[in-house]
């Protein structure tokens, strides 16, 4: 499975849920797709401080998980979220969030900042059972990655040597306005690479004899381990193709996405 096939997957994912499946219908789901892909930066980047590339695929037309990076020219900044759920409901949840974090104020702010101002704009809206997961994190030229983890899946970060993971942080946003964030950092060398992921990656289920088992993170952190001295979109292309052929081409069950960010400085 290329990428293209992991976007195009979407689009045929719809056709059981459209009433009436008719061509009006096709053509609303198509524009919100469309809106929503609009949101995102593009799929590859490569920068003074880092090389970026990501992949997202909805469990249906649209859905709840997101990316995003930023070169401020101060520093470089990560995103991935994933809002509660699927579908419309979980791709409006999403797209709260990136709206709060494109009117972020303080230019300033580090991650433990960012996820208290998030956390506090979705508790005020007091949208019942609905949370979102994610991850923050903040390159710099003086060799530094801070971040803060709410909740996701715990992104990994590599080096020649070894592997780290990524938990400091809090709950999720959106559940507590009380809710309390910390961050941390890291010092990175030239070459080191982070790779993020949402849920219905780890989760995704197998096929041709794969059972009932899992993807896992094993699975994940052994694609990218093996192919870490690629282009970060080498990287993303492999993992497409693993997640494929583990679940033998069938349809996912959760939205899917993935981040690869090499420091560069």
């Amino acid at each position: 499975m290329s990428v293209n096939d992991f976007r195009c997957a979407s689009a045929m994912g719809t056709s059981g849920v459209v009433p009436g499946n008719g061509s009006a219908a096709r053509r609303r789901l198509q524009s919100a797709t469309d809106v929503q892909r609009a949101l995102l930066p593009p799929s590859s980047y490569v920068g003074p401080l880092a090389e970026a590339a990501a992949v997202t695929q909805p469990r249906w037309a649209v859905g709840g998980d997101f990316y995003d990076y930023v070169d401020t020219g101060r520093d470089f900044r990560i995103v991935l979220g994933d809002a509660c759920g699927k579908g419309t409901a979980a791709a409006l949840q999403a797209a709260v969030v990136q709206g709060v974090l494109a009117t972020e104020p303080d230019a300033e702010a580090g991650p433990a900042q960012v996820m208290t101002h998030l956390n506090q704009a979705l508790c005020r809206r007091m949208i019942p059972a609905r949370f979102v997961t994610l991850f923050y994190g903040i390159l710099t030229p003086d060799r530094r990655l801070r971040y803060c983890n709410a909740g996701l899946c715990r992104p990994l970060l590599l080096n020649r040597h070894a592997v780290h993971r990524l938990a400091t942080g809090g709950p999720p946003l959106g559940l507590w306005s009380t809710a309390r964030f910390e961050e941390t950092s890291r010092t990175l060398d030239q070459g080191d690479l982070l790779a993020a992921c949402s849920d219905g990656i780890l989760d995704a289920v197998g096929g041709n004899g794969n059972g009932a088992e899992e993807f896992g993170e094993r699975r994940f952190l052994d694609v990218v381990w093996r192919h870490r001295t690629k282009s970060t979109r080498e990287i993303v292309e492999t993992l497409v193709a693993a997640v494929g052929e583990f679940t033998a081409g069938t349809h996912p069950h959760d939205d899917m996405t993935a981040v690869v960010v090499r420091y560069r400085a």
